[in-house]
């Protein structure tokens, strides 16, 4: 890696020069990272030189495990592709309200119960046709923390997203006491749960015990937690996970319904474009 003089590239960027032999500059092992993703997509006939640095700063995928849990050798092959891409950040949605993938101290229902259900929908919502297939699995914080150091080695940071206090029905089935009256089992449609999170001192307590073991496992600088598609007043259930999340040096990265709750000034929001589509 041959640095220009500082300050001359993009975050990121990079020059290839192949002519006869090849050459890369960059200021930055992402930049010389990128550079080699190019060279090997380039044809073997290919002279040249390309200079080249990323538009935007977050490139950006969601995966959503929550729903159709993927093992960890198909998370490490979506890493890869990802990396082939340039794309830099995996949003991972870890938990909702047809499963929970995430294993918690203290918590042995959450996965034993709640990563676990018997059947899953087939097709669109509106069909109502069914697999009757068991479906489920989870990550270990060992499996966890192994993809966040895979991922941080090919320059991408996996944002996790633990969605509360909406579609959490995957944790209400193992805990029912996290919303008094609650009776059922893992939602096995698609679409939104009407059972939310209570706002009580137990709840509070269930919810900083998860994001601290969230916090402690991913290094990213915003941890997400949904705040979607929940029928009641969620402004103070925001102000607390913003508080809390604050103690541990992370803003709060949600879909944009926390906008109507007051979302504190230093919150990161992100639009649903599929809303009840799904």
């Amino acid at each position: 890696m041959i640095p220009r003089p500082s300050g001359s590239f993009t975050p990121g960027g990079y020059i290839l020069d192949i002519s006869g032999s090849v050459s890369i500059h960059a200021d930055s092992p992402a930049g010389a990272f990128y550079a080699q993703q190019t060279l090997r997509q380039l044809p073997p006939s290919f002279a040249g030189r390309i200079e080249d640095g990323p538009r935007f700063a977050w490139r950006g995928v969601m995966l959503d495990v929550a729903r159709h849990f993927m093992p960890v050798p198909d998370v490490v092959r979506f890493l890869d592709l990802m990396a082939m891409h340039k794309l830099n950040v995996l949003h991972l949605h870890l938990t909702d309200d047809q499963g929970w993938r995430i294993d918690v101290p203290g918590r042995p229902r959450l996965t034993s119960v709640g990563a676990w259900r018997p059947r899953s929908m087939r097709g669109s919502r509106q069909h109502g046709r069914y697999d009757d297939i068991p479906h489920g699995g989870f990550y270990s914080t060992a499996d966890l923390r192994a993809l966040v150091a895979y991922a941080a080695a090919r320059h991408i940071t996996i944002v996790p997203e633990v969605d509360m206090p909406g579609h959490m029905q995957a944790a209400l089935a193992a805990y029912p006491a996290l919303s008094p009256g609650f009776e059922g089992d893992v939602m096995t449609a698609w679409g939104i749960s009407p059972h939310a999170l209570a706002l009580n001192p137990s709840t509070m307590d269930f919810c900083r015990a998860v994001l601290d073991h969230v916090c402690d496992i991913f290094p990213s600088p915003l941890i997400g937690i949904g705040g979607d598609e929940v029928a009641s007043d969620i402004s103070p259930f925001v102000s607390f996970v913003a508080d809390h999340l604050a103690t541990r040096g992370r803003p709060v990265y949600a879909w944009d319904d926390i906008l109507t709750a007051g979302a504190p000034a230093d919150a990161v929001t992100h639009r649903d474009e599929l809303g009840a589509e799904l």
